[in-house]
């Protein structure tokens, strides 16, 4: 068996390459484990976005306009908050479905005769809303009926 070597000039120096045994110097990790109590906590608060700071609970009363949020991007963190069961996150989300949405009142088939199906599968939560929201508007009387 013939071994290679190399031509190694003056000024290089010859390192030579030793397996070394590193030793183990990790501890060993426990299998027991702590359980923490209490759920999912909001760490830091949304400053600035107001659909955020709605949504979460840090105010009750819903924006006045949507900011840079997109009618779609809305749609999908309900369905995310409801899959994740997180009930009162998720009905935020559809109050500001309800009313931001630009379906509202020719493409709803809560408001059109001639849609069936809501584009965005909404019409089961938004009918309460809508109910709600008529139930709150005050009735118009016709003149000739209060005469009478």
């Amino acid at each position: 068996m013939e071994e290679e070597w190399e031509v190694v000039e003056e000024d290089e120096e010859v390192i030579g390459e030793e397996e070394e045994v590193v030793e183990d110097e990790y501890e060993a990790v426990e299998d027991d484990y702590e359980v923490v109590e209490g759920g999912v906590e909001v760490v830091g608060r949304p400053r600035g976005d107001p659909v955020l700071e709605y949504v979460y609970g840090f105010t009750d009363e819903p924006p006045a306009s949507l900011g840079e949020w997109r009618f779609p991007w809305m749609v999908t963190e309900h369905y995310k908050a409801l899959k994740l069961g997180d009930k009162a996150r998720a009905r935020r989300w559809a109050r500001l479905i309800f009313r931001f949405c630009p379906y509202k009142p020719r493409l709803c088939p809560l408001y059109t005769l001639t849609v069936s199906r809501c584009p965005v599968g909404m019409e089961r939560r938004c009918r309460a809303m809508a109910r709600a929201a008529a139930r709150r508007r005050p009735r118009r009387w016709r003149g000739w009926y209060r005469r009478g």
